[in-house]
């Protein structure tokens, strides 16, 4: 089986991907947060504020996974970790407001 990087083309469109799935995320978690704010500005920008953390979190973390000496690879271990804690804020934070608006 031949790996996927070591196939340019597809390689080149795989991080088109990646980059395009990443970034669709922010317009829809953005609505939602200003739909929700009392302060447009101020919810708009601790949003962005933390997407940009949280990407600057998992690069630090790779780094320092790579640099502990578990290889490029563990950069991978790294975004699925961050991305499975993520979605697990995500489901948490549905489940509350889900109970918030049954109390209204």
């Amino acid at each position: 089986v031949q790996h996927q990087a070591s196939i340019k083309p597809l390689s080149v469109v795989l991080v088109f991907v990646i980059g395009a799935l990443g970034m669709a995320a922010i317009p829809p978690l953005q609505t939602v947060v200003l739909d929700r704010a009392l302060s447009a500005d101020l919810a708009s920008a601790i949003n962005i504020g933390a997407v940009n953390f949280g990407n600057a979190l998992a690069a630090w973390l790779a780094g320092a996974a790579i640099g502990a000496g578990f290889g490029y690879a563990s950069a991978n271990i790294v975004g699925a970790m961050m991305t499975a804690a993520g979605l697990a804020l995500a489901f948490v934070t549905l489940r509350l407001d889900a109970r918030e608006r049954r109390h209204i």
